[in-house]
């Protein structure tokens, strides 16, 4: 019984002081992605919101159908994440379209007919980096997200 006693005060000790010295830090936020947890730094956060939500939707159902913009974030991650699996690549092909969106490229062409053809824009090179590289590790939608965007065609009825 002495044994346990010895051995139970320093696992308490331990615990309290990696509680101590490994908490998270306040200035990460972390995402479920279909690749683990991912960290998104608030800069990357604050990138989409100013950047990217300003016409296309964080989540499926925000904003009403006829109120839309552009296609919903998650819908142009999924069909980017479909053709370009790989995450260098992926970022490159969505920088390149941000830069030069081209109807004849597009991996969305029932977006283009819906909203019509993106402008391009001019943004640095370092910031379309660290967008798309948040775009590749954005969660997917729950079920119940999707089925309100009509399962999935946002857009296209349901």
């Amino acid at each position: 019984m002495k044994y346990v006693q010895f051995l139970i005060l320093p696992g308490f000790l331990l615990s309290w002081l990696l509680s101590v010295f490994l908490k998270p830090n306040p200035e990460t936020i972390t995402r479920p992605s279909r690749l683990g947890i991912v960290v998104l730094s608030p800069a990357q956060e604050n990138l989409l919101k100013i950047r990217c939500y300003v016409c296309h939707t964080e989540k499926p159902g925000e904003v009403p159908e006829n109120q839309m913009k552009a296609p919903p974030m998650w819908g142009v991650r999924m069909h980017y994440i479909r053709r370009y699996p790989d995450k260098t690549v992926f970022v490159q092909r969505i920088k390149e379209w941000v830069k030069h969106p081209e109807k004849s490229k597009s991996l969305m062409p029932g977006a283009i007919k819906r909203f019509g053809l993106m402008p391009a824009l001019p943004y640095p090179d370092e910031e379309l980096t660290r967008i798309a590289e948040a775009i590749y590790h954005l969660p997917k939608p729950s079920l119940m997200q999707r089925h309100r965007c009509g399962g999935g065609r946002c857009g296209r009825g349901k």
